[in-house]
């Protein structure tokens, strides 16, 4: 799950030198792809051309480079406030060696921290794994920040999955932050707020996402109960999806289609509260002598009710370097947005790393990417409170 009630253990942040919230007015990122020289090396040679005196340094990291975050966190020349994390991978593309920078001229405002439980000690065993005094276990950890809004608009929030480091750095997650002299323990949560990615406390958001339409979009559920769907438009739930040419038709299909089965989502515009969200259908249709055969069943985070609009949506399937090219337009928005002098944040949900070579996008060595600051998780991520989970999908804020 993507949204959960945060640890109860706490760690108790120092009182001298209390961050307040600022308008953070100066910013500047950039992303590198594949380096071949320290860390340090890039993030000092970056503050050398800064029109600003940073003050606070937000570094995300792929799992590769996680064993040099709490040493890049520590180095007081990155600034007064230093925030590491480190995500699955880091976009464009779903880099798996790549960090991102992003310096401000303002500290942050560290709303909430979350310690690793003391359930996992820090000790390794013979192999080089982790071990507790209980089952290990792979533990949820999640990096969040809101940005921009004001006393009567609440800002854009983004709840994003740590990465797993536990072959990188013995850690279950690799997640710190240092504010002058004082530096956390390894977290579990962390919750940032910034005022602002530009100077405006409002955030633009573009989206592109390799989904395909089924059907007519727009219809309207009129019988459901919780998360499932009995019917749309007085016909069968099931009906729309079983009589999919695009989700049925042979001459739709490849042979990859017929051995990886298509990932459904609806979008659901609610009468109640008139927001949207989305929802991957997790099953439906099936036998006729079922009661159940003619249902829709959505993720169980779905509350829906009669009157609601609904649109389904196949994800295209994405295993190669021309398929992602084919199916995203990011290639287009990295270098519109290195044109531009302003910071985004690229959100992306990556493939799930099935073999040692996943790069959808292949860069050649220290390719450095100017303003784009990119957190990538193999589990989506949260914007806006709306799950997105579609494989190459992407948000850009500005």
């Amino acid at each position: 799950m993507l949204a959960r009630k945060l640890s109860q253990v706490r760690w108790a942040r120092p009182t001298g030198g209390r961050t307040v919230a600022s308008r953070l007015i100066s910013s500047s990122a950039f992303t590198v792809v594949n380096p071949t020289k320290p860390l340090q090396t890039y993030l000092a040679r970056h503050i050398e051309q800064l029109p600003f005196k940073p003050s606070s340094l937000i570094l995300a990291v792929s799992p590769e480079l996680s064993p040099v975050l709490p040493d890049l966190v520590a180095d007081k020349s990155n600034g007064d406030q230093v925030i590491g994390v480190t995500c699955d991978a880091v976009p464009p593309a779903s880099q798996r060696n790549a960090f991102s920078a992003c310096f401000f001229g303002s500290r942050a405002v560290i709303d909430d921290a979350s310690a690793l439980s003391d359930g996992l000690s820090q000790i390794r065993n013979e192999r080089g794994v982790t071990v507790g005094r209980v089952n290990w276990a792979l533990s949820s950890s999640f990096f969040s920040i809101e940005i921009g809004g004001s006393v009567h608009r609440p800002g854009t929030s983004l709840v994003l999955p740590t990465a797993n480091t536990i072959f990188n750095t013995g850690s279950e997650t690799t997640m710190l932050y240092r504010e002058n002299d004082t530096t956390s323990p390894l977290l579990s949560s962390l919750k940032l707020r910034l005022h602002t990615l530009s100077g405006s406390d409002k955030v633009s958001k573009a989206f592109t996402s390799p989904l395909v339409q089924i059907a007519r979009p727009q219809m309207t559920i009129t019988s459901a109960v919780d998360n499932m769907i009995k019917t749309i438009d007085n016909t069968s739930a099931a009906h729309f999806l079983q009589s999919s040419p695009e989700l049925m038709d042979p001459e739709n299909l490849t042979t990859r289609d017929l051995t990886t089965p298509k990932k459904v989502f609806a979008e659901v515009f609610s009468s109640k509260t008139n927001s949207v969200d989305r929802f991957e259908v997790i099953a439906g249709g099936g036998g006729e002598w079922s009661p159940r055969s003619a249902m829709l069943v959505l993720e169980p985070r779905a509350q829906l009710s009669s009157g609601d609009k609904i649109t389904f949506y196949f994800a295209k399937t994405i295993n190669d370097s021309q398929s992602y090219l084919e199916t995203t337009e990011l290639t287009g928005s990295i270098k519109d947005i290195e044109s531009q002098s302003s910071t985004a944040f690229v959100l992306e949900c990556a493939p799930v790393m099935e073999t040692l070579d996943t790069t959808l996008a292949p860069y050649k060595p220290d390719t450095v990417l100017a303003n784009v600051f990119g957190l990538g998780s193999e589990q989506g991520f949260l914007l806006d409170d709306v799950k997105h989970s579609v494989n190459c999908e992407v948000a850009i804020l500005k």
